[in-house]
């Protein structure tokens, strides 16, 4: 009987001290996955209208994983404030019709397509031809068609 008193005992403050600890475990797992990688991704967006303006760049800002390193613009002036404001180089500066480009640089991992609705399927085509991984806002295109030329290309 004096045995398994012991032994009640010794497993009670066994436990009791694991129990006490899973909070610190969990804590320390959870800082764990979210430290900044030695590489963050570095995305370039296509596309500067207002949700990238007001919503997605300043998102990549705060990530621990991603950063903006690149834009895709057809208009020059949006070009030079986003050069401004993010501290872009010149050259991780594209337009449309040099988005082929892209392939030499090591900056660049996604392409994150912002364009209209009606030029996601070009724009996508470009950028995984170029070797970029590509993230498409919604709707993804406007026919199944060109849906599947996207899924073929990125493939």
């Amino acid at each position: 009987m004096n045995n398994s008193l012991h032994n009640r005992r010794e497993f009670l403050k066994t436990s009791t001290l694991a129990a006490a600890s899973l909070p610190l475990i969990g804590a320390l797992n959870l800082r764990a996955q979210t430290a900044a990688p030695a590489k963050k991704l570095g995305f370039a967006l296509a596309g500067l209208g207002s949700l990238s303006t007001h919503q997605i760049a300043p998102a990549l800002l705060k990530t621990n994983f991603c950063k903006l390193t690149g834009i895709i613009t057809g208009t020059p002036a949006k070009a030079a404030t986003w050069k401004a404001k993010y501290n872009i180089p010149d050259q991780n500066i594209y337009n449309y019709d040099t988005m082929e480009k892209m392939a030499d640089n090591p900056d660049i991992d996604v392409v994150y397509v912002v364009t209209p609705n009606g030029l996601h399927a070009e724009h996508t085509i470009k950028a995984a031809k170029a070797g970029k991984h590509v993230l498409c806002e919604k709707p993804m295109e406007v026919s199944v068609e060109k849906c599947q030329q996207m899924i073929d290309e990125c493939k």
